[in-house]
């Protein structure tokens, strides 16, 4: 068989074999999304229907069956968390009272929304694929799924912090009047996800990351004061509308949301090896998918590390902590698992000419 001179230049693809390829590859993607939704959607109406999830849901179902009385919230109704996450549980959890099913599925619609979050943030900086398999590891992670369905704060105020990275990502792409708007609306979700739950405040970190990384790509310094300074008017806002009504009883919120975590701390709280056991597949596709990108995809893996690694710190440094918690973790270790296939995209990109002219030689 003849040879293929060096200096020859490999034969590109025909447009039909392009157009062919473009075709499966669109199919693969809606087969993968329909087989994702499918299969999260099955492992989570058996928990959304059934028995009690986690001790805490009777005592945040309770009182929100309190609030529906016309009870004061932090006076005369309990709360341990901010007062943003039995606000955005009310409407809902209040159309059905003898029945936890409503409040769960509105649970169930924020951490939907943190979700598609993570997926366009993989989608914008990786590609489909990518997005695919954040999608698909957000369907079936073991606690990913339970969280979902439960009724506590974690995987609402973890979502609403995906929202805010995603708005701020999406600002630095957008136009001056749009990108402020976007702002304000990042710094306004930040300060929710944070009244949801105060362990949110660790994605104030990758927003900032986000904001000052884009100088280096199509944005000048005062573009960035911009976006900070709409990102403080929308949490500024954000956070006098939701604390203000209960200056009143401002005393009993600080000891029940604040207080009251600070004296658990030194008494109760732990993950069981068991627990730690499930999500090792999810850590390590998280850790490796960040190594490699720090070698291949650096700019991505800036990202990926203040998207990741406060909340990781966060874990291994406060007390108590329950399984619960580690969803904080876990829903960003899925955008960082996505930059395993941006790491392979481009080292397949370095060596397909080569493998084309061998191909081409044989």
């Amino acid at each position: 068989m003849e040879m293929a001179s060096a200096a020859e230049p490999v034969a590109a693809a025909p447009p039909q074999a392009t157009g062919r390829w473009r075709d499966q590859a669109r199919k693969a993607l809606v087969a993968g999304v329909v087989i994702a939704l499918a299969l999260g959607t099955w492992l989570r109406i058996r928990l959304l229907i059934g028995g009690e999830l986690d001790y805490d849901e009777g005592v945040y179902w309770q009182s929100l069956r309190a609030l529906h009385a016309g009870h004061g919230l932090f006076g005369s109704v309990y709360s341990s968390q901010p007062p943003g996450f039995l606000l955005l549980m009310a409407p809902v959890a209040g159309l059905v009272s003898h029945s936890i099913v409503p409040a769960r599925l509105e649970v169930l619609a924020v951490s939907l929304a943190g979700y598609a979050a993570a997926s366009a943030l993989v989608w914008r900086r990786v590609g489909a694929a990518g997005a695919l398999l954040t999608l698909t590891l957000l369907a079936v992670d073991p606690v990913i799924v339970h969280e979902s369905v439960t009724l506590q704060a974690d995987s609402p105020a973890t979502a609403l912090g995906l929202v805010a990275v995603w708005l701020s990502d999406t600002a630095t792409a957008a136009r001056r009047r749009r990108r402020n708007a976007l702002a304000v609306l990042t710094g306004a979700t930040l300060a929710l996800a944070v009244l949801v739950k105060l362990f949110a405040v660790v994605f104030v970190v990758a927003v900032a990351v986000i904001f000052i990384d884009s100088t280096r790509a199509r944005l000048r310094w005062p573009d960035v004061a911009d976006m900070v300074g709409g990102a403080a008017i929308g949490g500024i806002v954000m956070l006098a509308g939701l604390l203000l009504p209960f200056v009143g009883v401002w005393g009993d919120l600080w000891r029940q949301v604040v207080t009251g975590h600070l004296a658990a701390g030194v008494t109760i709280g732990g993950i069981s090896a068991t627990e730690m056991y499930r999500e090792a597949p999810l850590m390590g596709l998280g850790a490796v998918g960040l190594a490699v990108a720090a070698r291949l995809r650096p700019d991505e893996a800036i990202v990926g590390a203040a998207l990741t690694v406060p909340p990781v710190a966060f874990l291994l440094l406060w007390r108590p902590i329950f399984p619960h918690h580690l969803v904080l973790a876990a829903i960003p270790l899925t955008v960082c698992a996505a930059l395993l296939v941006a790491a392979a995209r481009q080292i397949w990109t370095r060596v397909r000419p080569g493998a084309a002219a061998a191909a081409a030689a044989a």
